[in-house]
């Protein structure tokens, strides 16, 4: 221990009287401290009981020795020795910390005088503080406890520090912490240290009634044991075989159960006072309460680790709201949905960046949570990420705690139901076209009967018009005699000079719109017998176009005032069916008609050529209401309509789809909502344009 010498005023000792010499060194004897008095020459004057019993000699025979042969039994002083330094000093000397015998021991020597003269001679007085240094060593350990219980160490490096603490400070060469796990009847050791280099490697693999730690739990009390190797009833424990003397063994309690022991082992033999052993008893009470607590901290995070794998690993959706509606807890399958961190919107209120807009006002009402509010069990909602995607969620609601509770929580678990809504809606549309399908098949077989009988008549007609076509040529120049020798007269309700023209371009119109019904009738068979399909014709599209423009006058008169028709002088012709591609021109135009607001809206009709694709192209542009984006990718599916309330099947793109790709052509739209639709026909050209 660390020596200091500190100098203090000279104290004044009183020689009595002689008749009251004896009564004074009565009252010396009975003082704990050694006294002696010695002169210049390290004399022994006088010495006290206390003295002479450390020095293991009546008072008589300590008288006329040599102070450190009859007091110390050194052949040496100490360093320092406050006896030497008081030789030639007048002051009084001291060592506070003087270790002597195994002991801690506060010593002093003092000059002697008095009012008249000086006696020879100094005042030697030494005290016994092992026990305050047992105090403050178990203080300091105590306090070294609460710093290292509240490092962020794990417990087998916390206990490992404080044996070592507490050997150094117990002056012990070896030292352990065990603790009894009941459940696998076993000890551990969770802390040791052996400055000696003889116990360590014994103190495993052993059953634990061969461990002190055992004996200290089972006896419930502290014990310290010393001459081992004297001692038969100790015999078979570990560190009596490894050659330990003494053994001082304290229990862990930990809330009234005995968790384990605290144990200081040394090779010699030393028997340890009870302030020595209550110290540490008290070092083992401080620790096992710290051990329990540190016990359950870790227990608790490897409960919350767990937890947070779990759910970390879990595939549905695992969120946390407070009271307030704040995000407490974010899953990683959360985090891959939506993109977003846990610490990015840990606190984040969920209503600012996940909620759907149209949701907003429905999720608003469920927080803060009041009594009066009531949480949905289960129910579906839209989640947009960071990339602005959305996705249908499925929702279970739990409350975490009661609605008045402050600590109160939502758990909710979602499931991802995007990709299944849209497959059930797939398949509902799936469904409704295998309906409507069968209906058209019906309806096809019931078009090729009405067609069979449309023929009929219809042959009647294209028969006979070319009949009263003669015979109008026949009885018009009667006619014309009568008109130029009589007056005007009535045909049908007109006058003759105005049907007369009329007349043949009536029978005309006849003539053509039979032939139209011919086409249609065959064009219908065809298409129901597949297995005899047209062969491909040179087909110039400008003549399509104009064809279906004048097929559609009255319905595009009826839609628009301007409409502009530009067809390109020197186009090539494609392969194809003509009636098939008119088919397709018919329906492009109709739709831009169809979505035009008023009248006032342009519909504009063009042909050109694509060099550098070789393609004949014909775009049909228009300033209608447009198509929206969520729409355009639809647009050509079968049975996908927006105009369902005004009759739309959706077959109308469907089938042009499938005639365009039937001719290795393809059909392409670009379009702005409430601005317009270009829709393009794009077919490869027979031969280079010239």
């Amino acid at each position: 221990m660390k020596k200091s010498r500190v100098s203090l005023p000279a104290r004044r000792f009183l020689v009595p009287e002689l008749k009251e010499k004896k009564f004074l060194e009565a009252f010396l004897d009975t003082i704990p401290e050694f006294i002696v008095w010695y002169d210049d020459n390290l004399k022994i004057l006088w010495a006290n009981r206390a003295a002479a019993e450390d020095a293991g000699v009546p008072k008589e025979e300590m008288i006329g020795r040599n102070f450190f042969e009859g007091a110390c039994r050194l052949r040496e002083p100490c360093d320092g020795c406050p006896v030497v330094k008081g030789l030639s000093s007048e002051s009084a000397e001291m060592i506070e910390s003087n270790v002597y015998n195994g002991k801690l021991f506060y010593t002093r020597s003092y000059p002697i005088s008095c009012d008249q003269e000086g006696i020879p001679g100094r005042l030697f007085v030494a005290q016994d503080v092992s026990h305050l240094r047992n105090r403050y060593s178990v203080t300091e350990v105590l306090n070294h406890i609460s710093e290292v219980f509240s490092s962020p160490k794990n417990l087998s490096e916390m206990c490992r520090e404080i044996i070592t603490a507490v050997a150094q400070r117990f002056d012990y060469p070896a030292g352990y912490i065990m603790l009894l796990d009941e459940k696998q009847g076993e000890i551990v050791i969770v802390g040791e240290i052996d400055f000696s280099g003889k116990f360590s490697p014994v103190l495993s693999g052993y059953p634990p009634s061969r461990y002190f730690s055992w004996k200290a739990v089972k006896h419930g009390k502290a014990i310290n044991v010393t001459g081992l190797s004297q001692l038969e009833d100790f015999a078979g424990y570990v560190l009596k075989d490894a050659g330990a003397e003494s053994v001082l063994a304290a229990p862990l309690t930990t809330e009234g159960t005995l968790t384990g022991a605290i144990i200081l082992v040394d090779v010699k033999e030393r028997q340890e006072s009870s302030l020595m052993v209550d110290g540490l008893q008290a070092v083992a009470n401080r620790l096992g309460a710290e051990i329990q607590r540190k016990q359950a901290e870790e227990k608790l995070r490897e409960e919350r680790n767990f937890t947070n794998a779990v759910l970390n690993n879990a595939g549905p959706l695992i969120m946390v709201l407070d009271r307030e509606g704040r995000v407490a807890r974010f899953n990683k399958a959360c985090e891959r949905l939506t993109g977003y961190t846990f610490q990015e919107v840990s606190g984040k209120l969920i209503l600012d960046f996940l909620v759907d807009s149209k949701e907003t006002d429905q999720v608003r009402k469920m927080f803060p949570l009041t009594s009066e509010k009531s949480i949905p069990p289960s129910f579906e909602g839209y989640w947009i990420g960071r990339d602005g995607q959305k996705h249908l969620i499925s929702w279970a609601n739990s409350l975490m705690g009661g609605v008045k509770d402050s600590a109160s929580h939502i758990v909710s678990i979602g499931i991802d139901i995007t990709d299944k809504r849209r497959a059930e809606e797939e398949a509902d549309l799936r469904r409704r076209q295998l309906l409507e399908a069968d209906k058209m098949a019906s309806l096809g077989v019931l078009a090729s009967g009405v067609a069979h009988e449309i023929n009929n008549p219809n042959n009647f007609i294209m028969m006979n018009t070319p009949i009263l076509k003669d015979a109008w040529k026949d009885i018009s120049p009667i006619l014309e005699k009568y008109y130029n020798e009589c007056e005007d007269f009535t045909v049908a309700n007109l006058p003759y000079s105005e049907m007369r023209s009329e007349i043949s371009r009536l029978f005309d119109g006849i003539e053509a719109g039979s032939e139209r019904i011919r086409k249609i009738i065959m064009n219908m068979k065809n298409y129901a017998r597949k297995d005899l399909p047209n062969e491909p014709q040179q087909v110039n599209m400008n003549d399509v176009v104009t064809s279906a423009v004048w097929l559609l006058s009255y319905e595009i008169k009826k839609s628009t005032r301007s409409v502009t028709l530009d067809t390109c002088g020197d186009l090539p012709s494609v392969k194809g069916n003509s009636q098939q591609l008119e088919q397709v021109a018919v329906n492009l135009i109709q739709n831009a008609c169809q979505s035009l607001t008023h009248r006032s809206n342009t519909i504009a009709i063009r042909t050109f050529y694509e060099r550098e694709r070789n393609e004949v192209i014909v775009s049909i542009s228009d300033e209608g209401v447009g198509i929206s984006p969520e729409h355009m990718g639809h647009i050509c599916e079968p049975f996908f309509t927006t105009k369902s309330d005004r009759g739309g099947t959706g077959l109308g793109l469907s089938v042009c789809d499938s005639i365009v790709k039937q001719h290795n052509g393809r059909l392409e739209f670009k379009s702005e909502p409430g601005k317009g639709t270009e829709a393009r026909l794009a077919l490869p050209a027979e031969s280079e344009a010239r």
